[in-house]
């Protein structure tokens, strides 16, 4: 199959997906990012092949094909980005950590690489190197999502909550993903199944990160967590 075949294969594969569950979407967005900055087509075929079975969970067949991506062009930083995701959802954090260093090294600015510095800095336990990261993110909601997430584990509860109440009025309809992040991070099932049924509704792409996410651990094995996999027709298991 030639690339520009591919690539309408492709694109075609996710439109039909978007008729489905916002993952269509998710797929779409990174299939054109990755084509706009492909140098050759090797590394972008292997790099959406690697991004597609990260959303079903099949992880070592993920990073198998990242890490082709990165053998066909080693100084690509969305390559390391995709990589250091992928890490981050298989709880290999050290590893998440240096993917992210990469890309900083490669583009220090490259978007939101220092928020997922931080997230990872965070499941590690490690709060205060987290917060030298997000200290650095530009994105407001990034940046704020992350202190969010960095007060809880130091306990900074009122200015925790402070932040959670101001990022919900300003983000709430394009960040509903995020919020049941929080929730859940904070132990609110409740309210985070309820965040989580608004994003869907709000059909935001960030819902392609839902399976084995770590900030939505503490929803494993409830019952509408199931009942959410088998709406987003993600696998289970």
């Amino acid at each position: 199959m030639s690339g520009s075949d591919f690539f309408i294969y492709f694109m075609i594969y996710a439109l039909i997906s978007i008729s489905f569950s916002p993952i269509g979407e998710e797929l779409m967005y990174r299939g054109l990012i990755h084509r706009c900055f492909q140098p050759r087509f090797g590394d972008y075929q292997a790099s959406i092949i690697g991004t597609l079975y990260k959303c079903l969970g099949r992880f070592d067949e993920a990073v198998r094909f990242f890490q082709l991506s990165i053998n066909s062009d080693p100084v690509k930083p969305i390559t390391y980005s995709g990589l250091s995701r992928l890490y981050y959802y298989t709880n290999q954090f050290d590893e998440s950590i240096a993917a992210s260093k990469k890309v900083l090294d490669l583009n220090p600015q490259f978007p939101h690489a220092h928020c997922h510095l931080a997230e990872a800095y965070l499941l590690q336990g490690q709060p205060e190197s987290a917060l030298a990261e997000i200290a650095q993110e530009e994105d407001e909601e990034r940046r704020n999502y992350g202190l969010i997430l960095a007060y809880h584990i130091l306990d900074r509860h009122n200015e925790r909550d402070k932040l959670l109440k101001d990022f919900i009025i300003q983000f709430q309809d394009v960040s509903a993903y995020r919020i049941a992040r929080m929730y859940a991070f904070s132990g609110d099932k409740k309210s985070a199944f309820e965040w989580l049924q608004r994003s869907y509704a709000q059909r935001e792409t960030t819902l392609v990160d839902l399976k084995n996410d770590p900030f939505l651990k503490s929803l494993e094995g409830d019952p509408r967590h199931t009942a959410f996999l088998r709406k987003m027709n993600l696998p289970e298991d």
